[in-house]
């Protein structure tokens, strides 16, 4: 009989920084063991811009589709690289606190979630069960809460206790891992992971390098849509710092536009905003910072 490749799974990333929501600039590829399984179960992986088409060989019986080889419950991992040297910036989760901590994209009860996790090593919370050194492991988990949990092929990702882990015996220099869960060949899967944008408080410093030193300076945004609250007036070094009032959730363009008064003379209109290059920490909560020589 003539061989049918049918799609067995959608898988797309998107992010709400972007205009369009789509992550574009990323690369994809399966992991050691997924890459095996794939070939072994003539799965053909296609990349299309933020997204993953699974199609599995079969044949049409009786005018059913059957794939040539089945399997059912199935986790396939991915690396992901980002190409992007602002992504932690962009994305409402924590920032890596180490080189070995990774995004983990994957779907529990139907849902789709993101977190991070440590892949060097896992905490358990079962009476102090801890398991360390993974990478030089065979066994990566035992038997926990009454649930048996191996890693037959040296990776996965488990949720234990609401937490999320990613047990494997190699580094891989990605930025996040995705974990693709499929029930069978013949139920199709949809999945669709889209990344919050950050939050964050926006800080204007002002310079008075040109003009005469004074605090009555404004920001007023013109659909008030932000509010700026001046939090210091530094005579001795000429500067005047403003904070906004909320965090402000970033976007790849504004609606809105500020402009600068001074004296209550407008100055400056359509004000640059804040870059990713001066992101900081102000009084414990992250900050992106524009500086501006008047």
């Amino acid at each position: 009989m003539e061989k049918k490749y049918k799609i067995i799974c959608n898988w797309s990333l998107n992010h709400m920084y972007f205009n369009n929501k789509k992550y574009n600039n990323i690369s994809i590829r399966p992991l050691i063991h997924t890459d095996k399984f794939i070939k072994k179960y003539r799965i053909i992986v296609k990349y299309i811009d933020n997204s993953i088409q699974l199609l599995q060989e079969g044949e049409v019986k009786e005018n059913n589709w059957v794939p040539t080889i089945e399997f059912n419950n199935k986790k396939l991992l991915f690396q992901i690289n980002f190409n992007d040297e602002n992504f932690q910036i962009k994305s409402d989760f924590e920032l890596y606190k180490n080189k070995d901590q990774k995004l983990i994209l994957y779907t529990e009860n139907e849902k789709n979630k993101y977190a991070i996790s440590d892949i060097k090593y896992g905490n358990i919370t079962d009476n102090s069960i801890i398991i360390k050194d993974v990478f030089s492991n065979k066994i990566l988990a035992r038997n926990i809460l009454n649930q048996k949990i191996f890693v037959n092929e040296t990776e996965e990702v488990i949720h234990i206790n609401e937490k999320t882990y990613f047990w494997t015996n190699k580094k891989y220099n990605c930025d996040a891992i995705l974990c693709i869960a499929l029930k069978n060949s013949l139920k199709f899967s949809e999945i669709n992971h889209t990344i919050k944008s950050r939050k964050i408080y926006w800080k204007y410093i002002l310079c008075f390098k040109y003009i005469q030193f004074t605090e009555n300076v404004k920001i007023i945004s013109e659909n008030n849509t932000i509010t700026f609250l001046k939090i210091l007036g530094d005579s001795k070094n000429k500067t005047v710092t403003f904070i906004s009032e909320n965090k402000i959730e970033l976007k790849e363009a504004y609606e809105d536009q500020l402009n600068l008064l001074i004296n209550d003379a407008e100055i400056l209109t359509s004000l640059q905003y804040p870059s990713f290059k001066n992101f900081n920490i102000f009084k414990d909560e992250y900050t992106i910072e524009c500086y501006i020589n008047l």
